[in-house]
């Protein structure tokens, strides 16, 4: 017996296949493992020296885009925020430690705000049981230097910059 499909079922066909191949390919136990917070808020808190006051911003700031396919708030926009803090007020401390040549003062940003330094300076704040992943291995010095970002920005979104000011002269220029 012959079987007739129209057109439009075999797109259709076609399509929910596609979808779902696709579908298995994101949710694949071959993408990553679930690395999931195991530091509360708090104690987050309490090791940054920071009360923070805007509800989960430091649990966003610590979930990465992988955790969860993105699904839940990331740290991007924090990272973003972060960025700029920290260019910034490196940017001023080197002027204030009298480098007056612009070269010197790129190299004194640079020392401080490259992703080896950042990744340093997180691994120093011992928080990265914080940190809300779906990487396969180990997180990578990239992944640490922008949660480090992303951290600078809560706190410069959460309590302004003479905060944030104090918590980079004390945790990062050093």
């Amino acid at each position: 017996m012959l079987r007739i499909i129209s057109q439009k079922s075999l797109v259709n066909a076609q399509s929910v296949s596609f979808t779902h191949a696709r579908m298995m390919l994101h949710t694949s136990p071959v993408l990553g493992v679930e690395h999931q917070s195991t530091l509360s808020s708090e104690e987050i808190s309490k090791k940054l020296g920071i009360d923070f006051q805007t509800t989960n911003i430091i649990q966003q700031a610590l979930t990465h885009k992988s955790f969860k396919h993105g699904r839940v708030p990331t740290n991007e926009r924090l990272l973003l925020l972060g960025r700029r803090t920290i260019e910034f007020m490196v940017t001023e401390a080197a002027v204030e430690s009298g480098s007056k040549n612009v070269e010197d003062i790129r190299s004194f940003v640079e020392r401080y705000s490259s992703p080896e330094a950042l990744s340093a300076r997180f691994d120093a704040l011992d928080i990265s049981a914080g940190l809300q992943t779906d990487l396969k291995n180990a997180v990578p010095h990239t992944v640490k230097a922008h949660a480090m970002k992303a951290v600078v920005g809560a706190i410069y979104h959460d309590k302004g910059s003479e905060v944030t000011r104090e918590f980079l002269k004390k945790h990062l220029l050093v």
